[in-house]
């Protein structure tokens, strides 16, 4: 997870227009949470646990929140190599990252293959079993 300042602005916010109220949180956690290209690791219970820490909450209600947020167009998902196990696991890519000052900043995420856009390719792989 980043630790990179960054500010959800209004245009950013007309982006989460069409997506459900219900999954419009998470939506928000991504953007301030992945990294400032906006992937992360595909773990539903580690988002779980960092995103709602005292709210009973699950992996599978968060994976929801991932489906929904896929299918409304603010995320999707790609397979790659985990830079520290190297086996293929499942990252998310924001369709529509914060815009964040590059300067300075260390990329450890995988880039997605070249040409993705749309849905997700493989959603509920390698990485809801986590």
């Amino acid at each position: 997870m980043s630790t990179k300042q960054r500010m959800i602005s209004p245009a950013d916010l007309e982006t989460l227009a069409h997506v459900p109220d219900a999954s419009k949180p998470s939506a928000m956690w991504l953007w301030l949470n992945l990294d400032p290209l906006g992937r992360g690791l595909l773990n539903p219970a580690l988002i779980s646990a960092l995103m709602y820490p005292t709210l009973d909450l699950t992996a599978d209600e968060v994976f929801e929140h991932l489906v929904v947020l896929t299918e409304s167009g603010f995320l999707t998902t790609y397979l790659a190599p985990d830079p520290e196990s190297r086996e293929t696991v499942e990252w998310i890519l924001l369709l529509h990252p914060l815009k964040v000052d590059m300067r300075g900043t260390k990329i450890s995420t995988p880039p997605p293959p070249q040409g993705l856009h749309g849905h997700s390719m493989a959603m509920g792989g390698g990485g809801r079993a986590r």
